[in-house]
């Protein structure tokens, strides 16, 4: 099996929501959408997650393939579109990495603003660089043109970039950064907060909200960031999980940004604590099989955490990795990175009921086939009008290199 790498609150109280989990699976409406090789010139290994334009199209990266001699043998890495076509989808490598003009590794998730640009980041390079932020921009008859906009001389890029309506990026290096275009068209980086994530922050409000960092028991946190008048960022810490050492069940180490619902909830998960199974590996016996949890604001400042299900053994999944997606009758979906069978990871759903019952069933198992994927790291996305789901896996497919995926829940 390929390794899995396991990566002062508020006055909260801790309440356990009761759930059932379900051992059925729900009918698996699973398709897969492309196979990417394992070594080739369209891309390899799509650790990232997928953005969707008006027109229906998907863009996303491959940490390699693309430029096969600039980063031999495995290739510096794509930005890719799939179209769809009336035989299936049809895939155009928009830009190949190369090593010396604009670095390798292009990973996380790509923004697309309203003119069609996207950003992404590159996590090495170029020469003398620990990676940088990328603007890829389509022209009307032509090939699509790359920029970089900043690169990094020291602290390589921990997750992707969100972009708010005045077109500055947010994400996380070695602490929380802004990138913002300057009248004479360069970019200018500042560090923002001392917390970082490895997940992409959530833009509400115009304040930031994200999970990672320490906390106040070193498990990690859910925080805020919000601008100040004077510019500078405020830090609020909205919960510390305190993991299975100091006797809680909370969860640990969130690797999931957060998501929100129409009542201003926020919905996580941690990769790791809860509960301790020999069902969930080496590192579930050790460390616990991971979480999803729900953060309320109580009214008076603070926030309340709720467990809304632990993850216990390999059939049903076990540490979940990436940010949840929700829909609009409450339900959430996500990854989990282990489970079942071979433990290439699962597609979950947890249903909300009438009386705060939260349930929770296994939507798809990934099998490492030529026809399924393996190890869903990326967070999926919906369409417009929310009928389906789209996801990457990192390995698996025809080739081993990958796949993009549909989902209909």
């Amino acid at each position: 099996m390929r390794s899995k790498t396991v990566a002062a609150s508020l006055a909260v109280t801790l309440w356990l929501i009761p759930i059932s989990a379900i051992t059925s699976r729900a009918a698996d409406n699973f398709k897969l959408l492309y196979s990417f090789p394992y070594q080739g010139k369209s891309g390899s290994f799509p650790g990232g997650p997928i953005v969707l334009d008006e027109r229906g199209n998907l863009y996303g990266t491959t940490s390699a393939g693309g430029d096969l001699k600039s980063c031999a043998p495995q290739g510096c890495g794509t930005v890719f579109q799939l179209a769809p076509t009336s035989d299936g989808w049809t895939e155009t490598v928009l830009h190949s990495f190369d090593w010396k003009a604009d670095g390798e590794g292009p990973c996380y998730n790509l923004v697309l603003d309203p003119r069609g640009n996207l950003y992404g980041v590159i996590t090495d390079g170029p020469p003398g660089h620990q990676g940088g932020v990328f603007e890829l921009s389509p022209s009307r008859n032509g090939p699509w043109t790359v920029k970089m906009l900043h690169v990094f001389h020291g602290g390589t890029p921990h997750s992707g970039y969100v972009r708010d309506t005045a077109g500055n990026l947010y994400g996380n290096n070695y602490f929380s950064d802004e990138l913002s275009e300057l009248p004479d068209g360069q970019w200018s980086d500042r560090a923002i907060a001392q917390p970082f994530s490895f997940s992409t922050a959530t833009l509400k409000d115009g304040n930031l909200y994200d999970a990672g960092g320490s906390g106040t028991y070193k498990y990690g946190m859910v925080y805020e960031l919000t601008p100040a008048k004077d510019g500078k960022w405020q830090e609020l810490d909205l919960y510390s999980f305190r993991g299975l050492d100091h006797g809680f069940e909370d969860g640990s180490f969130p690797a999931a940004g957060g998501v929100f619902d129409k009542k201003g909830n926020i919905y996580g998960a941690t990769e790791t604590g809860g509960i301790k199974s020999q069902g969930c590996g080496q590192y579930g016996e050790q460390l616990g099989c991971g979480t999803i949890f729900e953060l309320s604001p109580d009214g008076q400042g603070g926030w309340t955490e709720s467990i809304l299900y632990r993850f216990t053994d390999a059939a049903h999944g076990y540490s979940p990795f990436s940010t949840l997606n929700i829909d609009s009758a409450g339900n959430l979906y996500g990854t989990a990175v282990g489970g079942t069978g071979g433990g290439w990871g699962v597609i979950f759903k947890l249903a909300p009921g009438q009386n705060g019952d939260w349930t929770y069933s296994v939507l798809h198992n990934f099998t490492d086939g030529k026809n399924d994927g393996a190890e869903p790291y990326a967070p999926m996305i919906f369409d417009k009008q929310g009928k389906h789901l789209y996801g990457t896996t990192a390995y698996g497919g025809t080739y081993n290199g990958g796949i993009v995926f549909e989902l209909t829940p």
